[in-house]
């Protein structure tokens, strides 16, 4: 089998969405610079799939494409899954120990003729933190078919701090996902593209993947299609809402022979001893 490729996908999911288009918010690079991939880190990355053959030609093994979706502003993909979980109780927790001790030394200074004033002040933080927590908690997620999922943690900046709607533009972003691969190169017959699980718990195991005829040489057009995820509150409630965008890429398929390191550089067979 050649060489896996690996193309990566940055976006600017805040200008994304603003601007309504991935146009000028994305970006791509893949690990095949040095094999003739031109455009890294822009958003015309024309990828290199050198086919790898034997020495009459035919076909040894096809390439693997992965694709790997990555956003500027959101939280690292290595962060435990249960990372905003955690974030969510341990606000909650701080919030109401903070009440706590407030109660406390109302209680112990009991010559202050504002007792009453003072509880009925912390009162009406705690129901503040009742509301925050009742506006960030129950956040909710949207699927690409319109049904609504209980994520089970609340809306939190990119530090993990739980945050409410009046904040709502400090929200941190999810990752964006690739929901499907199409175009040209899948028409064609180019690229067979399939959505793939995998033990990868950061990540729920899922990413979409292809092998390519490196039969069929020349550049071909391809597709992604995205959901990108936005935050909106209302009525107290915070759902994530996928907006469905789409980006052409391209892929460049050659039959040259691979150079290698064994032979100084040039076309020749690997030595076997």
């Amino acid at each position: 089998m050649g060489q896996q490729l690996g193309i990566v996908t940055i976006v600017d999911i805040g200008a994304a969405i603003k601007d309504r288009k991935l146009d000028g918010n994305i970006y791509l690079m893949d690990n095949m610079r040095t094999k003739g991939s031109e455009g890294q880190g822009t958003g015309q990355l024309i990828s290199a799939v050198n086919g790898t053959y034997w020495f009459d030609g035919s076909q040894a093994g096809e390439q693997v494409i992965n694709w790997l979706t990555y956003s500027i502003d959101a939280a690292p993909p290595t962060l435990p899954k249960g990372f905003f979980m955690d974030h969510s109780k341990t606000g909650d927790i701080k919030g109401l120990e903070g009440i706590i001790d407030s109660l406390k030394k109302i209680v112990k200074d009991k010559d202050n003729v504002n007792v009453v004033d003072k509880i009925v002040s912390s009162t009406e933080e705690l129901e503040k933190i009742i509301r925050k927590t009742e506006t960030t908690g129950g956040c909710n997620i949207m699927d690409l078919m319109g049904n609504v999922w209980n994520v089970g943690y609340k809306i939190m900046d990119i530090t993990g701090k739980l945050i409410g709607e009046d904040q709502a533009d400090d929200v941190y972003p999810l990752p964006p996902i690739i929901t499907d691969i199409t175009g040209e190169a899948v028409d064609k017959g180019v690229i067979f593209e399939a959505q793939y699980g995998s033990p990868d718990l950061v990540r729920d195991g899922w990413y979409w993947s292809a092998t390519v005829d490196t039969n069929k040489t020349g550049t071909f057009d391809y597709t992604m299609h995205f959901a990108l995820y936005h935050a909106v509150t209302q009525n107290g409630k915070t759902t994530w809402i996928p907006e469905k965008m789409t980006y052409d890429s391209q892929i460049r398929i050659t039959s040259r022979p691979k150079k290698n390191g064994f032979t100084n550089g040039t076309e020749g067979y690997i030595p076997v001893r």
